[in-house]
């Protein structure tokens, strides 16, 4: 057996030559013992195959007046009593008495699932020898090996094509039409090829005019250059040289679309609009390559530097350099999706990368990785999925969130703790201690207490060292005057409240040039607790203050249902009757209206929590709700106000003209479950699936024939097997009238 082998020429062409049975791989697939079948499968040959036979254009006296056994072909010159199949060939073909594109002869064999592109030129007139000439192969008879057929079969070819549009020159044989003859056109038509396996085999791209290609090919060195501007599925924005760096290309127009099988120069302004796996590419000085939101680009690994920006890259959607691949910026990255790093990213002098503030930069491996040199000072969002570690090289500041998902990282960095200055962020402190499961985000609107300054983190994650039972961990709070509101710091020292305790101040507290900065030496749950999940806010201690007994917490949120949760907690209450909520459109107490009864209260020591819904069917805008604490002796105190914005999800979408499309999801991000809403404008096959951030399908949520018109579902969050999720960001994908459309959530748990 003779498997996934090729024939190539790395930088030009090439020639075979032989004086009987010869092909571009293989000279004879023969056997004659007939119970034995040699195969070659999974192989390609792209040379030109040619005679070196003495009286190739006659009968040679030496092999005592037989000319059969000059045959040549592009795979293979005879394949007598084997089977050829899942292989092609292209090239030219020439002298001999059997000539095919593929083979010369196929003699009580077959030649299953192949296609030849080749010119075929006959040497020898061969119709007194029942020689012959084809696209495909020069001559087919006797009968199929044992297990391909019945005892009567003869030689086969089967589900097999060539193209007719090259030329085939009989010198006086027979031309044979054994295969299909197909044009361009059809071979660029999937359905051309019966009982072809274009999952495991075959690798078919709909936008690219050619033939299909075998998986995992070794790299065929194409070399692609654009020569005008435009979109990237235009075919005329292209050309190719079979050379590899060799000036001038070729005015053969042809579209880069194959994993692994070409090297791309992007030599003008160019737009990615759909999704591609590729290898070798550079980006010249002075030029641009931006993908588009809903398009995802893999660098896979290939030959040298898989990818070398020295121009401009703009990612809007998802890009991920893959596992040990090699990206080298020497230019600028405009990031603006989700860069997902599973290889090395190498940053040269001069190189830049800007993100907006919904990026996320994205490191996930199966090897230890570095940021490297040159990494950018600043990032929005970061997160970190990487068993084997990653290392920080230089400082650098997440102007968003940081996700630890799994795995441990070592270095200095700051993330942003109020994303609405640059300024307010959390440091976390270098030590031997690693955060696992780790998350940082904040509230840019938080509930202000009396005594607490506007400023609030929510963070979670554990110490993954089992040696240590809930180990320490330095963290640092910055924040801006501005965030102060009305506090001056200059004589009142301030206290961290890690949910509804106040922890001790390890460190001294700063106030330098309007920051503040405050140091606590928080004690993290251990892996046992499952990631504990902590909120922090800014207060007064008790020198300068105190915060409420009574009341410690008061806050808003959504229910799955679109309907409004109100929280609160006490520390202790004495005499308190209950409570009572008011709420209003405005932030004005006066202008409220109470729209509880009386919430009894329990009048003890111990802490206690609250909860109440309103369920009110609430039109789309801002709502203000206050909390009163009634005594029994008639006195009440009001805090708040809380508020939040509502969108009416209430209104019949079916009175609007349906087209095909997905409609916001809500809540989003949500917890644990949303609602999704999606048109079709017509009817037709109907798929709806969830893909992650790495461009894995994990949930298929419709796959049928729909009518046209609005449709709602709930996902819950769970994959095809209805395990849960983790939390991140997840994209909602639908196909219909052959379009996709892409909508983007966030799971948060």
């Amino acid at each position: 057996m003779i498997s996934r082998c090729y024939a190539h020429a790395d930088g030009g062409s090439a020639t075979v030559s032989g004086l009987g049975a010869t092909g571009g791989l293989v000279g004879a697939n023969n056997s004659v013992r007939k119970k034995q079948v040699p195969m070659i499968r999974f192989c390609w040959a792209e040379v030109n195959v040619s005679s070196t036979h003495p009286n190739h254009s006659g009968i040679n006296p030496a092999d005592n007046g037989n000319p059969y056994n000059i045959k040549y072909g592009g795979i293979v010159g005879c394949n007598e009593n084997g089977t050829t199949f899942d292989s092609h060939a292209s090239g030219n073909i020439s002298e001999g008495d059997r000539v095919g594109g593929l083979a010369g002869c196929t003699i009580d064999g077959a030649i299953i699932r192949c296609w030849a592109a080749a010119n075929v030129s006959q040497g020898i007139s061969s119709t007194a020898w029942e020689g012959g000439i084809g696209g495909l192969t020069g001559r087919v008879d006797g009968k199929l090996p044992p297990g391909l057929g019945g005892f009567q079969s003869s030689g086969s070819v089967l589900n097999s094509y060539y193209d007719n549009g090259f030329s085939i020159n009989s010198a006086g044989g027979p031309i044979q039409t054994i295969g299909s003859t197909s044009s361009n056109a059809m071979l660029n038509i999937l359905s051309t090829y019966v009982n072809w396996d274009f999952v495991n085999t075959w690798v078919w791209n709909a936008e690219n005019p050619g033939y299909p290609y075998l998986s995992g090919n070794t790299p065929i060195l194409y070399h692609y250059k654009t020569f005008s501007s435009g979109n990237w599925s235009n075919t005329g924005n292209w050309q190719r040289s079979l050379e590899k760096n060799v000036a001038p290309y070729s005015a053969t127009t042809i579209y880069p679309g194959f994993t692994n099988s070409n090297s791309i120069i992007v030599d003008t302004d160019m737009t990615l609009d759909v999704t591609r796996d590729l290898d070798q590419m550079t980006i010249n000085a002075g030029k641009s390559l931006t993908t588009n939101s809903d398009t995802r680009m893999t660098i896979e690994n290939g030959r040298d530097t898989d990818l070398e920006n020295n121009g401009t890259l703009t990612m809007n959607g998802l890009m991920e350099v893959g596992q040990s691949a090699e990206f080298v910026n020497n230019g600028a990255i405009e990031l603006n999706g989700y860069l997902v790093n599973s290889g090395t990213i190498t940053w040269g002098a001069g190189s830049s990368m800007t993100c907006s503030p919904t990026s996320i930069l994205a490191f996930n491996a199966a090897e230890a990785q570095a940021t490297g040199n040159g990494f950018p000072d600043e990032i929005s969002n970061l997160e970190i999925d990487n068993s084997y570690g990653l290392t920080f090289t230089e400082p650098f500041t997440i102007n968003g969130s940081l996700i630890m998902v799994k795995g441990s990282y070592s270095g200095s960095f700051y993330t942003d703790g109020y994303q609405a200055a640059a300024t307010s962020f959390l440091e976390i402190g270098e030590n031997d201690k690693l955060i696992s499961d780790f998350s940082a985000t904040s509230i840019a609107s938080p509930d202000l207490y009396p005594d607490f300054v506007g400023r609030e983190w929510i963070i979670s994650g554990y110490i993954d060292d089992s040696t240590e039972a809930n180990p320490k961990k330095t963290l640092s709070f910055y924040w801006t005057a501005a965030d102060d509101e009305s506090f001056d710091w200059t004589e009142i020292t301030p206290a961290l409240y890690v949910g509804i305790s106040t922890t001790g101040i390890t460190g001294t507290f700063t106030n330098n040039d309007g920051i503040g900065k405050l140091v606590v030496s928080y004690t993290f749950p251990d892996a046992s607790k499952n990631a504990a999940k902590e909120t922090f806010k800014i207060g007064l201690n008790e020198e300068g203050g105190t915060l409420p007994v009574e009341l410690s917490a008061f806050t808003i949120s959504l229910t799955p249902q679109n309907e409004v949760k109100l929280q609160w907690a006490t520390q202790s209450e004495t005499n308190v009757m209950g409570f009572q909520i008011y709420r209003a459109t405005v932030n004005d107490l006066e202008q409220s209206q109470k729209i509880s009864s009386m919430i009894s209260a329990t009048n003890t020591s111990q802490m206690q929590n609250y909860l109440w819904i309103d369920k009110e069917n609430l039109a789309s805008g801002r709502y203000y709700y206050w909390l009163e604490s009634v005594d029994y002796d008639g006195s009440s105190d009001y805090y708040g106000p809380v508020n939040i914005f509502l969108e009416d999800h209430s209104a019949d979408i079916s009175t609007i003209p349906p087209v095909s499309c997905i409609s916001k999801n809500f809540p989003n991000p949500f917890n644990p479950d949303t609602s999704i809403i999606y048109g079709l404008g017509k009817a037709g096959p109907v798929s709806l699936e969830v893909y992650n951030i790495r461009g894995q399908r994990v949930r298929k949520l419709v796959d049928a024939e729909q009518q046209e018109g609005w449709y709602k579902l709930i996902w819950d969050g769970s994959d095809d097997r209805q395990q849960s999720l983790p939390s991140g960001v997840y994209y909602l994908r639908l196909n219909a009238e052959g379009k996709h459309y892409l909508r983007k959530t966030t799971l948060m748990k």
